[in-house]
């Protein structure tokens, strides 16, 4: 009877045993492998405010926050992520409504560099491109050396002088030009085509501001030669056309915080095109001052 009762004890323990491992086999299988992770530093370089919009800056990587970022600093953030798209978000400290965003992709070990602009009512946020290796430089001595004639060649005839810059003072075509007032004068077609690609200067004024289609961050401009006036205008209806802030590339000391109605300007903008149909002489913004 006792030999009986050992002998049932040893078959009841190898049952447990071949349990526990069967669901230990089971658990083995199901389990996930891991994802490959790869570790992203972000340099990031905040651009520095003379007086407004001076504030400090969130750092976020899929809405993760990774630090704060103080006004006109510079610091890197570290961040171990999946292969993907991604995306990097820098928000105003206090009010997150504030904000800009840009992506990128990761599929290795990866070092970003950015540079933040701020503003009022938004962040811009432009990607740096990285240096080129000094090793890869070395790498080109050769092509250089294949290139040496075509570079001598260049010397002997060297490029033309840029094209000076078209004012009231040296363009006669000009000054009447911004003294017209009818939007649609057959003068205005004609110097547009004849000076396509020129830049010029100009005094003139802000006359209207309209969201580009729709976009709250991105603008029409309508300026007129002269000063702001609520009655009367001069010169073509001269636009700049769906820029935002920093597109306008605004200088001198006493730039404003929002570019609106009623500032009077100096202008230098490249000829673009003119419309005869709407009327509207299209520039490309490449400096503007208050006066």
């Amino acid at each position: 009877m006792k030999r009986k009762f050992i002998a049932l004890i040893v078959f009841m323990a190898g049952i447990g045993l071949t349990a526990c491992q069967s669901e230990q086999s089971e658990t083995e299988q199901v389990a996930e492998p891991e994802v490959e992770k790869y570790t992203v530093q972000v340099e990031i370089e905040c651009e520095e405010n003379i007086l407004f919009s001076r504030y400090d800056v969130k750092i976020l990587i899929d809405d993760e926050e990774l630090g704060t970022l103080e006004h006109g600093a510079t610091d890197t953030y570290t961040a171990e992520l999946v292969e993907g798209e991604h995306t990097l978000k820098a928000e105003k400290e206090d009010e997150s409504d504030v904000d800009g965003t840009v992506k990128f992709t990761v599929s290795e070990n990866t070092n970003l560099d950015y540079k933040i602009s701020l503003s009022s009512d938004q962040i811009e946020i432009e990607e740096i491109e990285l240096e080129q290796d000094t090793t890869q430089n070395e790498d080109k001595v050769d092509e250089e050396t294949d290139v040496s004639e075509d570079v001598e060649e260049v010397e002997e005839n060297p490029e033309e002088p840029e094209e000076e810059l078209l004012s009231v003072n040296n363009c006669e075509e000009l000054a009447t030009l911004l003294g017209l007032k009818d939007e649609f004068d057959p003068s205005i077609a004609e110097f547009a085509s004849k000076y396509q690609g020129r830049t010029i200067e100009f005094d003139g004024n802000v006359a209207y501001v309209s969201p580009h289609e729709g976009y709250s961050t991105r603008f029409d401009y309508l300026i007129y030669a002269g000063d702001y006036s609520e009655t009367t205008v001069l010169g073509p209806s001269f636009q700049f056309e769906d820029v935002n802030y920093y597109d306008l590339h605004l200088e001198g000391d006493n730039v404003p915080d929002t570019f609106g109605v009623g500032l009077n300007i100096h202008v230098i903008a490249e000829i673009e095109e003119y419309d005869s149909v709407s009327g509207l002489f299209k520039l490309i913004p490449v400096a503007i001052t208050m006066r």
